[in-house]
C-alpha cells in the first residue's frame, strides 16, 4: 500500500464529519509562516514543496527546510470533537492536525518519526489544493489534486528506503487535515472496514 483512497460509507462517521464542520477550525487564529518572513511567501512556498527540493535532499542529502504556512488544529473546538468522537468509533492510537486557513503548505517531509498506518482526514472548501507523494518503489512522484469536501486517505509511513513516504501539501483554499495513526496493520483494516460498511 503506497497512498489510497477511502471512501466512507459508515453513517455515524459521516454524521460525524459533517458535525465537525459545523466547530470552529479558527480558534482566533488563521495559519501563520514558519521558517520564512510572509512577504517571501511564493518563494517559500516553491522552494518547500518543489520536486527540485526533493530530489537534492535524496542525492545531495541537502537539507529541507522546515517551511510551512498552516497552524494546529488540535486545541480548536473542531479538533477536540474530532479525536473524541472519533476515538468512539475507532481504535485509533495517535491524533495530528494541520490546517492550512485560508491557504497554506507543508514542506517535503515523511513523517518517518512516526511509523505506522495512517489515515488522513481531510476537507478542502474548494478542491483547490492537493496531496503531492514520492512513491518509494518506483520512485515517481505523483500528485492528487483535492475535491470539493472530505476526502480520507490511508497511508503507511515508514524508515526504511523502501518504505519511506515522502509527501508535502499545498492548498489555496480553506483546508484542514486531521491523522490518525494505528500501531498494526490489523487495526488500520479494521477502521477501514468499518468506515467503508454501509
Amino acid at each position: 500500500m503506497i497512498v489510497r483512497n477511502i471512501t466512507i460509507k459508515n453513517k455515524t462517521a459521516l454524521t460525524l464529519l459533517n458535525q465537525t464542520l459545523s466547530k470552529d477550525f479558527i480558534n482566533g487564529e488563521g495559519s501563520f509562516a514558519k521558517g520564512f518572513e510572509i512577504q517571501d511567501y511564493d518563494y517559500a512556498l516553491n522552494l518547500a514543496t518543489s520536486n527540485e527540493t526533493l530530489a537534492k535532499h535524496l542525492k545531495f542529502k541537502t537539507p529541507i527546510l522546515k517551511l510551512k504556512f498552516n497552524k494546529i488544529l488540535g486545541d480548536t473546538e473542531a479538533g477536540k470533537y474530532f479525536s473524541e468522537e472519533m476515538k468512539n468509533l475507532l481504535d485509533y492510537d495517535s491524533f495530528y492536525t494541520s490546517g492550512y486557513i485560508p491557504r497554506g503548505f507543508d514542506r517535503w517531509h515523511s513523517d518517518s518519526d512516526v511509523t505506522g498506518y495512517a489515515m488522513l482526514f481531510s476537507y478542502s472548501e474548494k478542491g483547490d489544493g492537493y496531496f503531492k507523494y514520492r512513491d518509494p518503489i518506483t520512485n515517481d512522484i505523483n500528485t492528487i489534486q483535492d475535491d470539493i469536501g472530505w476526502m480520507v486517505r490511508g497511508m503507511y509511513y515508514g524508515n526504511k528506503p523502501e518504505t519511506t513516504l515522502w509527501h508535502c501539501v499545498v492548498s489555496n483554499c480553506f483546508r484542514v487535515t486531521f491523522i490518525l495513526t494505528f500501531d498494526t496493520e490489523d487495526k488500520y483494516n479494521k477502521a477501514v472496514e468499518l468506515l467503508t460498511r454501509v
